[in-house]
């Protein structure tokens, strides 16, 4: 019996350990590889979405002050080209009239603005160590962290996958030390599904702590956004 125990420990359960650490491995860069390819069906893409917000300034722990406002972004992938204001509420709009709210052109930005952060899922590449926290009838449950304790900016977090496409279901990240000196912390909760086909993003909170001129101007705040009305612009 004691031979059979020995013989489990030291050849059988080795083996199974390296079996799911290439089960994982495996899972993690077909991920990846989902990841960068639905990248390029977007990139590709030309489309409308509907940002809806609300910024919510806080005074320990409660609401201090608070702004809403909708926007009709258009886009190409992450590119932002165009903006329209459809609504920003009272506070937020001090120097306009609010009795009629029109939309309105902004200027087109130059930047690349990104719904989520890059994280690279490929164990090989990734700046991250991932490590399997649990699994459901069609997801599968990682906790992420930096493979540095120095590049802790990285951040660190839960990440949420489809077993099916691979793709992200939901993230929770943390950044202790964002590398803006403005930002002393961000916690982000960004939510994905596939409409009409295309894997977009859904709602997106941040809560955050701004700290500037020496800890003069500081203050803690949540913003809230729910993304909708998704409609790809057919090709000329």
């Amino acid at each position: 019996m004691k031979s059979r125990w020995l013989l489990y420990l030291f050849l059988v359960l080795p083996i199974f350990v390296l079996a799911q650490e290439m089960e994982v491995r495996t899972f993690l860069k077909a991920a990846e590889t989902a990841s960068r390819e639905n990248g390029a069906v977007m990139d590709s893409l030309v489309y409308w979405i509907t940002e809806s917000s609300v910024f919510q300034k806080m005074d320990d722990g409660q609401v201090a002050e608070q702004d809403s406002f909708v926007f009709r972004v258009k886009r190409r992938g992450n590119e932002e080209l165009l903006r329209l204001q459809i609504f920003l509420s009272q506070s937020a709009d001090e120097t306009e009239d609010n009795a009629e709210k029109k939309p309105k052109k902004s200027r087109k930005k130059d930047k690349k603005e990104k719904f989520s952060v890059d994280i690279n899922f490929d164990p090989d590449s990734s700046l991250h160590v991932f490590t399997k926290a649990g699994a459901t009838d069609s997801t599968c449950i990682f906790d992420f962290e930096p493979k540095s304790a120095k590049n802790i900016n990285n951040g660190f977090g839960t990440v949420i996958l489809g077993l099916d496409d691979k793709l992200v279901r939901r993230m929770d990240l943390h950044i202790p030390k964002p590398k803006k000196k403005a930002l002393k912390k961000i916690d982000m909760v960004m939510q994905f599904e596939k409409i009409d086909g295309y894997h977009q993003p859904t709602e997106l909170e941040v809560l955050g702590k701004v700290k500037a001129l020496l800890g003069l101007f500081s203050f803690e705040f949540r913003m809230t956004t729910h993304f909708s009305e998704f409609e790809v612009i057919p090709a000329d």
